[in-house]
């Protein structure tokens, strides 16, 4: 049986304090030490946090604008590596996608959401700091345009230097994403 004394987290163990915890267990019967003793060791119920608002819209413009292939296909402009599968993914959790590499439905769906929930969204909103006060559909274009491009691609690209700069995005996007047709040499 729970002894109130040692459920009580916020007392300095004083006589005076100790006697009180010791007094109300005597008060109180058997079957409400024992409810109280499943509502004290009871599993906290925790909550979920909401998805990021850019996230949904992310995740649709990638499907919308990529398309979904389960054999590994060769980057479209270098015709080599980076090896890419499923939504867009040059990465799987054993390392590099590689050449002949197949997956489901369900592992391109995993990746993805994974992807952009965990890597690309986060890395967008750290180099591009200014999208934090941005329309989550603002946010989720240039998540997926980090999606094509990678993160690396953003973090050295003129697009960012002149957000970060201070310069309208609407401006900046506008004027430098047209700038992102080619692949190696080729436009695509």
């Amino acid at each position: 049986m729970i002894q109130l004394r040692d459920a009580a987290k916020w007392y300095k163990a004083q006589p005076h304090q100790l006697a009180a915890w010791d007094w109300l267990q005597q008060q109180l019967s058997a079957a409400q030490l024992q409810e109280f003793e499943s509502m004290y060791r009871a599993a906290v119920e925790v909550k979920q946090p909401l998805p990021p608002p850019w996230l949904g819209l992310s995740l649709k413009l990638i499907r919308d604008f990529e398309g979904c292939r389960l054999t590994a296909y060769p980057d479209p402009g270098t015709g080599g590596a980076p090896w890419t599968i499923g939504w867009g993914s040059t990465r799987t959790a054993d390392g590099p996608v590689r050449q002949g590499m197949t997956i489901t439905q369900q592992e391109a769906d995993a990746l993805l959401a994974d992807g952009v929930e965990n890597l690309y969204g986060p890395g967008v909103l750290a180099l591009l700091p200014p999208a934090a006060k941005w329309r989550p559909n603002q946010v989720a274009a240039l998540v997926s345009f980090a999606w094509n491009v990678g993160l690396g691609a953003l973090e050295d690209s003129t697009l960012r230097r002149r957000i970060v700069s201070g310069e309208p995005a609407e401006k900046v996007v506008r004027e430098e994403l047209p700038r992102w047709c080619h692949g190696g040499e080729a436009v695509l």
